[in-house]
């Protein structure tokens, strides 16, 4: 796996990590990616790894847990409230 994308997540997902992980998948790569998510509920996109979050430990928790336990190159940390387009110009 080339890249992580990690993103700690509390909120509803409909308003804020969805709209995000759709962004992200319909950017198109030429590295191989997941998008992990850790919460207290799963998530249910295509390309998500979920990590779940027993109780509200916080999103650093969740960063750094995600950062340990992923076998990627690389790991990029994003908020659920963030706008991936800005990577169509890198292409990840």
């Amino acid at each position: 796996m080339d890249l992580s994308i990690i993103i700690p997540t509390f909120r509803p997902f409909e308003e804020y990590l969805y709209p995000l992980v759709d962004n992200i998948n319909s950017v198109g790569s030429r590295h191989s990616y997941e998008i992990v998510v850790i919460s207290q509920k799963k998530p249910t996109r295509d390309n998500v790894v979920w990590i779940s979050e027993d109780g509200r430990r916080g999103p650093i928790w969740g960063i750094n847990y995600a950062s340990q336990t992923r076998e990627s190159k690389y790991c990029i940390f994003i908020t659920d409230e963030h706008d991936f387009t800005f990577f169509v110009a890198i292409k990840i």
